[in-house]
């Protein structure tokens, strides 16, 4: 998770937080149940989320882990990352030589299964 500041136009500050959602979700306000079923249903389906919030800043300090509160949700960033057609044939042709594949990663474990 990473927070930027921005400076509107009209010269306002807004925090904007983006990163896992898990985690982004936790420290925003008024979530919506649909909102984390969605989220579901693009883990089940293997997309990558990354989820946006905002509120608004009182003074033009860095950003620090406690300004991560309180946020309302901008929206859900979905990315299409389906496996290579050939992934499967190169697994098998892997295991037949006896090569163990691991998998590491900082998805949602429902993207990694």
């Amino acid at each position: 998770m990473v927070s930027v500041l921005v400076r509107e136009p009209a010269g306002q500050l807004t925090l904007v937080t983006k990163g896992a959602p898990e985690t982004v979700l936790d420290r925003c306000v008024d979530v919506p149940p649909a909102t984390r079923d969605a989220l579901a249903a693009e883990f089940a389906v293997g997309n990558r989320v990354v989820a946006v919030a905002t509120r608004a800043a009182a003074d033009a300090r860095t950003p620090t882990a406690a300004d991560e509160q309180r946020l309302s949700l901008a929206g859900l960033l979905v990315f299409l990352d389906p496996p290579k057609p050939d992934a499967a044939v190169a697994l098998t042709r892997l295991s037949t030589l006896g090569i163990a594949v691991k998998v590491v990663t900082g998805d949602n474990a429902a993207v990694a299964q």
